[in-house]
């Protein structure tokens, strides 16, 4: 700020429209951040920088014209806005403390809005409460200055006031930080309490009283694990623009001793968690070409045309890999009657691969509900009739793409419907672990139980 030019009050109209525009450019930058930063963001980092720059715009902008008529500053020196501006740093302050404590009690960091209301609120009575002392560096400064040999300024006593406050929700955080570790920690110690999928393999059963994984916290990064980013050999070019590609290989650095494609789209993803784990426990390796949005399917699907050219790509690219089998989703889970299709113009995109003589592995889509069924866990509890859905609700009785393996040798059927479900229902917990993350999702937490189930399937499937 010392080194911003002093106020130009007699600024000429090129300097003050210019002023006006930077101002409302920085302005601007500031309330676009709260909106693209995410939980996947890593912020504070250069993320960082977007609201930071744009707040020096506005003190640049303010310092090159003050008064530019239709510049932000007009907005800005709207009575509501400098109350809250002469209440901001008290509002800093307690904001991130409240947020902390908001999170360790219940164990989430997503806010809802009146609940965000609730901490903006609890923040403003604790700086109302607490002025005097955020001020008391200030009043304190004269003192200071005829008891010590050293002047004392203001700012440096505020300095350190500030760093004390802040070292609360500092402090705070840390402690955030290290229940979860703690967490994570004691969740690994103990997997007999996350049996997950092994409870429907008959395997174990679910101690009760035992808090349910993931967490509201943790469920954005509920994806499959995708692996490393491919090399040019792998498809990474013939995919680029088009969709991600991702490569896992024997952790020994040994060749592999077979070679899986999965192509596909969120669903696909999904099962990259079971896929990849059982291929290390094999030595295969696995690329995955993926694309949100886009089920893999034939030329003449009806699908849009930058799908359709995600699916050529990774078709090409797929046989150009010469792989020992191909994995896809074939059917398509709906959240009302017939509840599940076979994907329009799957046994199309089949069709290279089937007369290249490579095995086409087809898995029956997991449900999909009409409701979301992590936030059914959250609101109403895992035994709640809601959250446990009638198995002839969620998907149909015969899997679909059953008729199309009797019509395709190399078409071959995993169908994992007996892990998601019982005989009766389809629950959103199984084993103390949330199955979905969200409608029609699987979180990565539960998918990774199902491990043992994709790699006996698969070599079955494939004869391996």
């Amino acid at each position: 700020m010392a080194a911003l030019p002093r106020p130009a009050e007699g600024a000429g109209p090129l300097r003050r429209h210019g002023a006006a525009a930077l101002g409302w450019a920085g302005l601007g930058t500031v309330v676009a951040t709260p909106f693209l930063v995410d939980a996947h963001t890593r912020f504070p980092g250069t993320a960082a920088l977007a609201p930071t720059a744009g707040a020096a715009a506005v003190l640049l902008a303010a310092a090159l014209a003050p008064r530019t008529g239709w510049g932000a500053d007009r907005l800005l020196a709207a009575p509501v806005l400098t109350w809250f501006g002469d209440r901001a740093y008290g509002i800093y302050l307690w904001h991130w403390p409240l947020l902390v404590t908001y999170a360790l009690v219940l164990f989430r960091e997503d806010v809802p809005v009146l609940h965000g209301v609730g901490i903006l609120a609890a923040s403003l009575l604790l700086t109302r409460l607490t002025g005097p002392l955020v001020r008391l560096p200030g009043l304190l400064a004269p003192l200071l200055r005829a008891r010590l040999r050293r002047p004392v300024t203001g700012e440096l006593a505020r300095l350190v006031t500030a760093l004390a406050l802040v070292a609360v929700p500092v402090g705070a955080a840390q402690a955030g930080n290290t229940v979860r570790v703690a967490q994570q920690q004691a969740v690994e110690r103990a997997p007999q309490n996350y049996p997950g999928a092994a409870v429907l393999r008959g395997e174990a059963e679910a101690p009760a009283g035992v808090p349910l994984i993931p967490t509201g916290a943790e469920r954005e990064s509920e994806w499959g694990e995708t692996g490393l980013p491919c090399s040019p050999e792998e498809g990474a070019e013939a995919l680029a623009g088009l969709g991600d590609c991702w490569s896992v290989g024997p952790t020994d650095g040994s060749a592999p001793t077979r070679t899986l494609v999965v192509i596909g789209d969120s669903h696909a993803m999904q099962l990259l968690t079971p896929v990849t784990r059982a291929a290390e426990r094999q030595g295969w390796s696995v690329v995955s070409y993926l694309r949100m949005g886009c089920r893999y399917t034939g030329p003449a699907a009806p699908v849009d045309e930058d799908c359709a050219a995600f699916n050529a790509a990774a078709r090409d690219a797929a046989l150009a890999r010469d792989p020992d089998a191909v994995v896809t989703v074939g059917t398509r889970s709906l959240p009302a009657a017939p509840h599940e299709e076979l994907v329009e113009g799957w046994e199309e995109g089949a069709a290279p691969f089937l007369d290249a003589g490579v095995p086409v592995v087809a898995f029956r889509d997991n449900p999909r509900f009409p409701f979301d069924m992590f936030e059914c866990v959250e609101t109403y509890g895992a035994g709640h009739p809601r959250c446990n859905v009638p198995r002839e609700q969620a998907l149909q009785g015969t899997d679909p793409l059953l008729e199309v393996a009797a019509r395709h040798e190399d078409v071959r059927v995993v169908d994992l419907t007996d892990r998601l479900c019982t005989e009766d229902v389809c629950p959103a917990v199984v084993g103390n672990i949330v199955v979905y993350r969200d409608l029609d999702h699987l979180t990565s937490t539960y998918a990774a139980t199902l491990t043992p189930d994709v790699e006996q399937r698969l070599r079955a499937a494939l004869g391996w």
